[in-house]
């Protein structure tokens, strides 16, 4: 094999000044979530409205309820168990997890 040729130092450093460099990677911020900040008191109109909505649901879950009205979930739950109680719907099935509740109005025909 024949010998390499050194290049001097000078060809060395304009050689490598004269490249083409790229500029530095800029990482992206990313997918940034949208922050909802849910109401934790609920007002007699929006108490009202929850229930004319939910009277003639058909299904109706505390997270459908908490996302129509902007409520916490909790929140939601507590509505939906006083609107049972009063017995403007009807729990239909529920396990630790979840309670799916049914409107009267649907319950009857």
């Amino acid at each position: 094999m024949a010998k390499k040729i050194q290049e001097s130092k000078e060809k060395k450093a304009l050689k490598a000044m004269s490249g083409t460099r790229k500029d530095k990677k800029k990482w992206g911020d990313g997918k940034k979530k949208e922050e909802v900040h849910r109401a934790v008191t609920v007002s007699e109109d929006v108490l009202s409205k929850v229930r004319k909505d939910v009277g003639r649901a058909s299904v109706v879950t505390r997270y459908a309820v908490g996302s129509k009205h902007n409520l916490n979930l909790g929140v939601a739950e507590k509505i939906l168990e006083h609107l049972s109680s009063e017995g403007v719907i009807e729990k239909v099935r529920g396990n630790g997890r979840i309670t799916i509740y049914a409107g009267r109005s649907t319950q009857e025909q």
